[in-house]
């Protein structure tokens, strides 16, 4: 099976045994460009640099000199110069971390280079005390200068707080910055311990300061400050960090979470909690339950004090009357829980304790459940506990100790084993009822079959009349006494390999079904230009040799590797559709779905056109890098391309027709990923636009015709009715506002409105 496929430029080079060849690839004068190439310089041949790429730093620092690349580079340099200039690399590391100038008109004569990440961090928090603005009533726009972590270590907290008059104040100005601060504790904690700033906060501000904080300093600060537990606005940003999601309910970390959480809402002072610890403790008895722990005793010591919990404070009915304990703060990862949900757990726990012939008393139980409910819960497990049939229905209406007597149960439990690997003994537990013999019966299901025929997943609804048993088995039960149950445990050894089987036993004309799966298949896709590539594994995510795929009528075979591409949908077939996964013998198959795409090609072009260079009656050069996309994600080579150009067009000032200056043919066949088209520049340009245009041919041999098209305006000036614009220049370290007439002469005594935007700041700075 052959497939094209293009590797990332970033593996390209890592993988390159020549670099050189790869960084040909880069498009001149962008920031890859620069980056690379310099990057290459340090890793192979170190400093001092060539005059060349010397020369290219230069440039690189001119045009991106904000960049964070940039930064990564100075960085490496330093490091690299690290033991010939400390004191050096120390002095400059310093200037980064001065607020003094965070904010200033003018920029320092050189930008702030960290040529060092020595340790530094003390040096600069003792400098910081000397940056700092002399008022006692210093504003939120100091705060929002801070970007170091020296300037955020806890250390200088000190420092901080005698620049605000009121912790209050602080606090609002922390919440508006985007830095994480190491002092919040302490901050928080001189808060919380005084009332009269408590009063002072803005609730809500300090809740947003809480939700800032890790799961530790939270720990450190309920050490340090235990008051502030019985405040809800600390309480809800904790139990945000403790509470678990809800795909955790099910998993085996489940009860050591649940259990942090239960003995931190149990030590708040106030009770305004106390329906998280019913939902929680809800939802761990319900795993309990699940996982065949019910009789453990951190389970009856929980179920214990889920039954004191008052309901009547978080009860409310849903849309369609129910009665539903529910989230007023709905926390991610709880849900409401039914009235019906609630009593059917305390049933069940009721059952299991009174079951036991040595339990009898209702103490403590009587205290908090009503009597009627709990003498019927009772007696009805003493009955199936096989206790005294004479004293126990007494305490039930004739009605239901008659329908009790009756019933007939063959259920399985709820903790039985979930997953069975293939070579897995299958061992299921049931509870039975007024049956003395069980038939017990296992059906092989033809699943792959079974899903051609009826298109949906089997359950155990499936009809069995006609099927021969692969296994059958009668087995007599002890004579017991009609209320009473029996638990009896089922093995079936014959179910050792892969497959779908159903276990049904029936008796006394009561049927119970369990639907069994023995391995699987599964499937991981991607884009290729043939179409969608399926990997099929089997159940230990192994490639499936000759495993086929079945999808609206077609079905398509894999490879030894377990590799099959599906041809891309058309218009009409696109979306979510069912496949049926089988093995070579068709003897293990798995019904799944897949979202089918349709085939659908973009392109797009960088371009690069120096503006200095357009001069009149001079031959320009446009660099042109077009790029090929399959459903805009996965990158195609333009050697799928049948044809691809590129048309110049231009127009001058006075007449807006355009002209084409060049039309040039690309060749795609030699592997170039730049091109290099030159145009003859016109006098008195006023636009030049370029148009990329590409054809090729689908799976169906139907042409498609892609182009991107990019616009540039000069000359600009010459058609604005302004006299004047303005220019903003970088010289010598600094940055000059011109201000310039049509002609370039410089204009005097203009007064104007700047403003400074911050990249990680909200707020802007302004002056005149």
């Amino acid at each position: 099976m052959s497939r094209e496929l293009e590797i990332p430029w970033e593996e390209e080079y890592v993988l390159a045994d020549e670099k050189e060849v790869a960084l040909r690839k880069l498009l001149p004068t962008t920031e890859d460009f620069f980056f690379y190439h310099i990057l290459h310089k340090l890793t192979t041949t170190g400093l001092p640099f060539d005059t060349a790429t010397e020369e290219l730093f230069v440039q690189y620092q001119k045009k991106f000199q904000y960049s964070a690349r940039l930064k990564i580079l100075r960085t490496r340099i330093s490091l690299l110069k690290f033991d010939s200039s400390l004191k050096k690399s120390s002095t400059n590391t310093r200037s980064c971390a001065q607020l003094g100038e965070a904010f200033s008109v003018t920029p320092p004569t050189t930008p702030p280079q960290v040529e060092s990440i020595g340790d530094v961090e003390e040096e600069s928090a003792k400098h910081l005390a000397s940056t700092l603005p002399e008022s006692k009533y210093a504003t939120s726009e100091f705060i929002r200068g801070v970007n170091t972590p020296a300037q955020c270590k806890s250390s200088v907290y000190g420092t901080y707080r005698k620049q605000f008059a009121y912790p209050a104040t602080l606090l609002r100005a922390v919440s508006e910055s985007s830095a994480h601060f190491d002092f919040l504790v302490p901050l928080l904690c001189e808060i919380f311990q005084k009332e009269s700033d408590l009063r002072q906060c803005d609730h809500s501000v300090i809740e947003k300061v809480v939700e800032r904080l890790t799961k530790a300093e939270m720990d450190t600060l309920r050490k340090k400050c235990p008051q502030c537990a019985s405040n809800g606005f600390f309480v809800r940003p904790y139990l945000k960090k403790l509470l678990p999601s809800s795909e955790l309910l099910d998993s085996p970390k489940f009860p050591d979470i649940a259990n942090e959480v239960l003995k931190f809402v149990g030590s708040l002072a106030t009770p305004s909690f106390q329906y998280i610890e019913l939902l929680i403790s809800y939802y761990l008895l319900h795993w309990y339950r699940k996982n065949g722990k019910h009789d453990s005793n951190s389970a009856k010591t929980l179920f214990a004090k889920y039954v004191t919990f008052k309901r009547s404070n978080i009860s409310s009915k849903d849309r369609t009357g129910r009665g539903v304990f529910y989230d007023p703060f709905r926390f991610p990862g709880l849900g409401d829980i039914s009235e019906a949900q609630d009593r059917s757990i305390i049933e069940y726990y009721l059952m299991s304790h009174f079951i036991k012939p040595k339990n009898v008393g209702m103490q403590p139980f009587d205290r908090f459940l009503d009597k009627n409910f709990l003498e019927r819960v009772v007696a009805e497990a003493k009955l199936l506990g096989g206790a005294d049939e004479v004293k126990w229905c007494s305490f039930l209406p004739p009605s239901n100790v008659q329908e009790l007597k009756e019933k007939v149960q063959i259920d399985f439990v709820e903790y039985n084993q979930n997953s069975f690997t293939v070579d897995e003994t299958v061992t299921l537990h049931t509870n039975i009822k007024n049956v003395s013999q069980v038939i017990s019966k296992v059906f092989e299901i033809n699943a792959y079959g079974y899903y051609i025929r009826h298109q949906k997943e089997i359950d155990t609804s499936i009809n069995l009349d006609g099927l021969i048993a692969s296994e059958e088995h009668v087995v007599q039960l002890e004579s017991v006494s009609p209320f009473q149950v029996v638990s009896k445990t089922f093995e079936f050894p014959s179910i050792n390999h892969r497959g779908v089987f159903v276990v049904e036993l029936i008796g006394n004309g009561k049927s119970s079904r369990a639907l069994i799966r023995k391995g699987g298949l599964h499937y991981v896709d991607s884009l290729t230009p043939e179409g969608q590539l399926l990997h099929i594994l089997n159940e230990n995510y192994e490639p499936e040799r000759n495993a086929s795929v079945w999808i609206s009528g077609t079905s398509y075979t894999a490879n030894d590797k377990g590799e099959v591409i599906l041809p891309f949908a058309g218009p009409e077939k696109a979306g979510a559709k069912q496949i049926i996964l089988s093995n070579a013998n068709k003897d293990v198959a798995t019904f799944s779905n897949i979202q089918r795409t349709e085939e659908k090609y973009s392109l797009t072009a960088g371009v690069a056109l120096d503006r200095e260079s357009l001069l009149p009656s001079v031959k320009c050069s446009v660099i042109v890098q077009p790029k090929l996309f399959l459903c805009n994600s996965k990158s195609l080579a333009l050697s799928k391309l049948s044809s691809l150009s590129c048309t110049i067009s231009t127009t001058v000032l006075g007449n807006n027709k355009e002209v084409v200056a060049t039309c040039a043919e690309l060749d795609v066949t030699e592997g170039m990923a730049n091109f290099t088209v030159p145009f003859m520049v016109p006098s008195l340009l006023q636009s030049v636009k370029i148009d990329v245009t590409a054809k090729l041919s689908d799976q169906t041999d139907k042409e498609i015709s892609l182009s991107v098209q990019k616009l540039y305006s000069v000359n600009q000036n010459r058609t604005s009715t302004a006299l004047i614009d303005c220019f903003l220049r970088a010289k010598d370290g600094k940055y000059v506002l011109l201000f310039l007439g049509k002609n370039g002469e410089p204009q005097k005594r203009i007064r104007a409105r700047v403003y400074l935007n911050h990249a990680h700041l909200k707020n802007n700075v302004h002056f005149t």
